[in-house]
């Protein structure tokens, strides 16, 4: 007669805990849960001296130090280039300002200009001083604001 096979348990046997509390309760180190690593002094509690001894620690150790350095040393010239282009933006900025102001200037001596020019012969006559003065003064604004915006355009 074939045997019968085994009777499968109903319940699953429990997974020992593994988290923090479980580890130190039976006395094993544990590390922080925070995700970040500690410094090098907390080393002594998460490593027995048994473990530290062991030379594939320290190697590991070793190892995850360097690569930390050589991280930190590419980070450092990322922090470098940071700040200056973050001063070659705030001179750009600034110079921006600038231009703006000067554009703005140009463009009311341009319409002032065009203005007194175009309204003076309604005020005075063409053939008086001051009708000539008037002319003369709107286009000193015309001929001022043009060099200006050239001087602007060429820097």
């Amino acid at each position: 007669m074939p045997e019968d096979p085994p009777e499968l348990p109903h319940e699953l046997p429990q997974a020992s805990p593994v988290g923090p509390e479980a580890l130190a309760a039976q006395g094993q180190p544990t590390a922080p849960a925070s995700g970040k690593r500690s410094s090098f002094r907390d080393i002594r509690r998460q490593l027995s001296e048994e473990e530290l001894k062991q030379t594939g620690v320290q190697k590991l150790l070793i190892e995850d130090f360097e690569r930390a350095e050589t991280e930190c040393e590419m980070v450092q010239g990322f922090v470098e280039r940071y700040h200056e282009k973050d001063k070659e933006v705030a001179r750009l900025t600034e110079k921006l300002k600038t231009n703006i102001a000067l554009e703005i200037m140009t463009s009311v001596g341009l319409a002032g200009g065009g203005a007194i020019v175009s309204l003076a012969p309604t005020f005075y006559p063409i053939d008086t001083t001051k009708g000539i003065a008037a002319i003369g003064v709107g286009f000193l604004f015309i001929l001022g604001s043009a060099i200006a915006k050239i001087v602007q355009v060429k820097r």
